[in-house]
């Protein structure tokens, strides 16, 4: 009697050990969406658009995974980005802009104090204002060539920045 009631303690902690292991079975939801395409995810199944909260083909904000990502990449079903829609994450570093035509936005990476890299849209052509407001850790901005304006404080307090590099 003892062997087997040993036997059933060991099975139950095993199995018990295996289900927390594995999340308890259960995936994780993100946080609101205003349209609800941002939903349930789970760590196998991810894709960029889980990382923005989206109101059609406009992304209006990041959703708590893409808060938590070193780099993003802006799909190019993207057809428009809301004021501030990428602003104010610390983890974010890298950010690349699959859609060549898309326009940035105001505010766009205000307070992005990690914001080291950003790969514009290939033919930009205004930076709009503040639209880099307060990133502290962006050393160099390579901007394409199309590019003809650049609004007022574009770049405000981005004490890091060394260089503009015009791509050809």
């Amino acid at each position: 009697m003892k062997k087997i009631s040993f036997l059933l303690v060991v099975v139950i902690v095993l199995v018990s050990v295996i289900f927390s292991a594995c999340g308890g079975g259960s995936s994780s939801t993100q946080g609101n969406s205003v349209s609800g395409n941002v939903g349930s995810v789970s760590s196998n199944n991810v894709s960029s658009d889980d990382y923005f909260i989206w109101e059609g083909t406009k992304i209006v904000d990041l959703s708590e995974l893409g808060f938590e990502q070193k780099e993003i990449v802006v799909p190019e079903k993207c057809t428009e980005l809301g004021v501030a829609a990428l602003a104010d994450t610390t983890s974010v570093e890298t950010v690349k802009f699959e859609n060549p035509d898309l326009e940035l936005s105001s505010f766009l990476f205000d307070g992005c104090t990690g914001l080291k890299n950003v790969q514009l849209p290939a033919n930009l052509e205004i930076v709009p204002s503040s639209a880099f407001n307060g990133c502290t850790s962006l050393e160099i901005i390579s901007l394409p060539i199309s590019v003809t304006k650049v609004e007022d404080r574009a770049f405000y307090e981005c004490s890091s920045l060394k260089s503009f590099v015009f791509s050809d």
